[in-house]
């Protein structure tokens, strides 16, 4: 019996030594190069497909799994990698894993074959404008954002914070409240500090719930600031994210579906 785990230990070290140097090269938007990464496991994948119980409405486990998969497969620790350039990993990573041919979605909401691999080869002609990553002052009034967009860990910290309040409202059926707070919790993963009549509140994402109370609060012309922001940012991001196919603008829909090599 001890032979037999010995055995299989060894496979497992060798199968993991197999993953290391099978290299994927792939472009990170932010940082304007490629980075190694190492194959999407059967493990990971399992975790991907599970997600795909959650409500439309909530999608935040999808969204933990996958950042903490791009930190597991990256090869060099201790990147900042930012949350815009997950459509341009995963979908590379993707490739890499089951082939190009995809289901993407239409502008009418019908499937949409289609193979991506030329798409995924012009990655790095899209050139990230140098005012993306700089924090920038949105001001209304005696308030002042500092407004960034969100690393991986950002948005792993609201997410897991914020998912569970959000399973309660749909499970209550009080869709309207959970539409309301997704809203409110992406607001917050773009705000790096808030300064009212020179009281400054630095978000460090250890009490996100107490940070979404303060959002809540905050006047709609400020939230229509933001959301002016950050529709700036899903702008670059749909580069990697949509294609044109003849007359079609086609959406890549990078879900729980998208690793199951449909």
């Amino acid at each position: 019996m001890a032979a037999k785990k010995n055995q299989f230990t060894e496979l497992i070290d060798i199968l993991q030594e197999v993953n290391e140097k099978d290299i994927i090269p792939v472009w990170i938007p932010s940082l304007q190069r490629s980075v190694d990464f190492k194959p999407i496991t059967v493990q990971q994948q399992k975790k991907i497909i599970a997600t795909a119980l959650e409500s439309s409405l909530n999608t935040m486990a999808f969204n933990i799994i996958t950042n903490d998969l791009i930190k597991e497969c990256c090869s060099e620790q201790g990147l900042l990698i930012h949350t815009f350039d997950k459509p341009c990993i995963l979908t590379s990573l993707r490739g890499h894993m089951l082939g190009y041919d995809i289901v993407g979605q239409s502008s009418t909401g019908d499937d949409f074959p289609v193979n991506v691999e030329e798409h995924c080869d012009k990655f790095p002609t899209h050139k990230i404008p140098k005012t993306l990553l700089n924090s920038k002052v949105i001001k209304h009034g005696d308030i002042e954002i500092s407004f960034k967009p969100p690393l991986l860990e950002e948005d792993t910290a609201v997410n897991t914070k914020a998912r569970k309040k959000i399973d309660d409202l749909i499970k209550d059926k009080n869709l309207s409240s959970s539409i309301g707070e997704v809203i409110v919790y992406e607001l917050v993963k773009y705000i790096k500090s808030i300064t009212i009549s020179g009281r400054v509140l630095e978000f460090n994402y250890t009490d996100v719930l107490q940070l979404i109370k303060i959002v809540d609060q905050l006047p709609l012309k400020m939230s229509k600031l933001i959301i002016t922001e950050i529709e700036k940012i899903k702008k670059y991001e749909d580069k990697f994210g949509t294609l044109t196919v003849g007359k079609e603008k086609v959406t890549i829909v990078v879900d729980a579906r998208f690793f199951n090599g449909e």
